[in-house]
């Protein structure tokens, strides 16, 4: 097939969305198939896995957002027109629903060209439309940004979403039923690397961890509850003082309140941020296997790949109950109604390792599922399924 991925999630941004994208385009490509990728130019060109050099890469003139130091393409009609004159598609998939993928949408309904776009991220919610546009009226906001999501969507010929909780959610802002489809995020497990337990010690040695160690990793914003999470560890280290939080991920404009709320609970000497770290190297690095827990405060997850990928590591999981991340972890973890709870669940894992290790070894078995070959099939089947659909309504 020959398959163009518009990709505005792209390296260098590190996200859960960009590590899907890219693994998907790698297997693909091992699978023998033709990739036109589309993509924001960033000041400096990013590396890309070797199977990378097989694809078309066009990088498109870009702008930056309010997102951290995500940018995203300009209207480039002519040169997406160009591209695909050369390249015969024969489906189009979609990242989001950015002015590439509106652009690249029309191009597919002109040439009848099978368009199947992703539902990774809940622009809808408060969390999202608040940091975006920058006010606490963001909910106000909601109404319209669902009408643009459904004009987007439902004009798509399918709608990827990464799990049941994210389906029946987009169902109830009427998507159309027939057309969303089921499909996990992917992550190349090859790269993470589990630490043995002397390397664990002298990487908390080189950190100053801590004895217990309860990380999240993603991006440190508003939107993924970083001001909740630190609230629930100020209770967490009054019953487990010999504690860290190992935050892993950039804060960007949202560094200040960050620094403001660990001084607020005086968690100077319990919180640790990395900064961003390169998504290969933090895999590679064995980092997050020190990792005894990991959690989030998050509502807004719809599918939670680095918790996956903790997962893999053989770290157990505690997280809130709420749409997407609740539908992969399983016997994993422990999923928790309320920051209260968030607290007590914690603590319980933090002193009992019968109960750490029993859900780390579930941990390990559920990531399988997501970074293997069987998500690969299970997108293929799908495209075939698409492309065979499209065909016979010609």
């Amino acid at each position: 097939m020959n398959i163009v991925i518009l990709a505005d999630s792209f390296p260098p941004y590190i996200c859960g969305v960009t590590t899907h994208t890219v693994e998907l385009s790698r297997k693909l490509i091992r699978r023998g198939h033709h990739l036109l990728i589309f993509a924001p130019r960033y000041p400096e060109s990013p590396p890309l896995p070797e199977e990378f050099k097989k694809a078309r890469m066009v990088y498109l003139n870009s702008i930056p957002t309010p997102y951290q130091n995500l940018r995203i393409c300009t209207p480039s009609f002519y040169r997406i027109a160009k591209e695909l004159h050369s390249f015969h598609p024969t489906l189009f998939y979609a990242q989001t629903p950015s002015i590439l993928s509106i652009e690249s949408q029309q191009f597919a309904k002109l040439f009848s060209i099978p368009f199947i776009a992703s539902f990774h991220t809940l622009y809808a919610s408060d969390a999202y439309l608040e940091l975006i546009f920058r006010t606490k009226y963001a909910k106000k906001l909601q109404p319209a940004t669902w009408t643009i999501l459904r004009w987007f969507y439902n004009a798509s010929d399918q709608i990827i979403v990464p799990t049941p909780s994210i389906k029946t959610h987009v169902l109830a802002h009427r998507f159309e039923k027939n057309k969303v489809s089921v499909l996990p995020s992917l992550f190349d497990i090859e790269t993470v690397k589990v630490l043995s337990a002397a390397q664990k010690e002298r990487i908390k040695k080189k950190y100053r961890l801590k004895k217990n160690v309860a990380g999240f990793v993603g991006r440190l914003t508003i939107d993924k509850g970083i001001d909740k999470l630190l609230k629930i560890w100020s209770r967490v280290i009054k019953e487990v003082p010999d504690a860290t939080l190992l935050l892993v991920g950039g804060a960007g404009s949202y560094q200040k309140e960050i620094d403001t709320l660990i001084k607020k609970y005086r968690l100077k000497d319990h919180v640790l941020l990395t900064g961003a770290i390169a998504h290969s190297k933090l895999l590679s690095s064995g980092l997050l296997s020190v990792l005894d827990v990991f959690v989030s405060a998050s509502t807004t997850e719809t599918f939670g790949l680095s918790m996956v990928e903790c997962m893999a590591c053989g770290i157990p999981v505690v997280i809130p109950r709420a749409q997407g991340m609740k539908d992969i972890v399983g016997d994993a973890g422990i999923v928790c109604n309320g920051e209260k709870e968030l607290a007590r669940t914690l603590v319980k894992i933090l002193t009992d390792d019968a109960v750490r290790l029993e859900r780390g070894r579930e941990a390990q078995q559920v990531a399988q599922k997501y970074g293997g070959e069987t998500g690969v099939d299970l997108y293929l089947k799908e495209f075939k399924k698409v492309i065979a659909k499209h065909q016979k309504n010609k």
